[in-house]
């Protein structure tokens, strides 16, 4: 819909109705969307691309987001205030959904760490021979993490990375990545090489 409160409310009841995975997403991108967003809490000066987005809880009830300076913040939505903050790290990059009902994977240095937003409890996952500045993967699937030039899946019960791609670093900066489907990764960069 092209009126932005009208989707926050349809993308709202979807998530009450049936809280998948899609029905968050939804609410989140409308909240993206909405200038309701202005009347939420202030979740701090957000110094980093990949926190320009909410993770939804509780069926909307509450809010996390990665601030990008070492904490993850997490705010009641109803009463429109910050109900902790959770140290993860010197300082964090990207933030994605993870396993559990209650939980993100948040990278922060070299580290991936998972965070319980519910309890505060953070976990060590994976160490990379990098500093960790892309995350993607859907819950349950394939993990993928990236610095601006390199690509690649790690194996969390191994503990092994696969780097899968290699980018050009004077042209090519990866930007973003996401999974479009379990075998086909889009990785977005900045620019192109002569001859690619």
């Amino acid at each position: 819909t092209r009126d932005p409160e009208r989707a926050l409310l349809l993308a709202r009841t979807a998530l009450h109705d049936a809280p998948t995975a899609q029905a968050q997403l939804a609410v989140s991108e409308a909240l993206d969307a909405n200038t309701l967003r202005a009347q939420l809490p202030s979740f701090g000066v957000q110094g980093c691309q990949e926190a320009n987005f909410l993770f939804l809880f509780d069926q909307g009830r509450m809010a996390a987001d990665n601030t990008c300076d070492g904490y993850v913040v997490v705010a009641d939505l109803l009463h429109k205030r910050i109900v902790r903050r959770i140290r993860v790290g010197s300082h964090s990059t990207d933030m994605i959904r993870g396993p559990g009902h209650h939980s993100l994977i948040v990278a922060t240095g070299h580290q991936l760490v998972t965070v319980d937003v519910a309890s505060s409890r953070v976990r060590h996952l994976f160490t990379a021979p990098f500093v960790i500045e892309q995350l993607a993967g859907p819950p349950g699937g394939s993990l993928s993490i990236a610095d601006k030039y390199r690509v690649g899946l790690v194996d969390l019960r191994r503990g092994r990375l696969r780097i899968i791609a290699r980018g050009d670093r004077n042209a090519n900066v990866i930007n973003g990545m996401m999974w479009a489907s379990p075998r086909v990764l889009l990785v977005a960069s900045l620019g192109q090489t002569p001859g690619h």
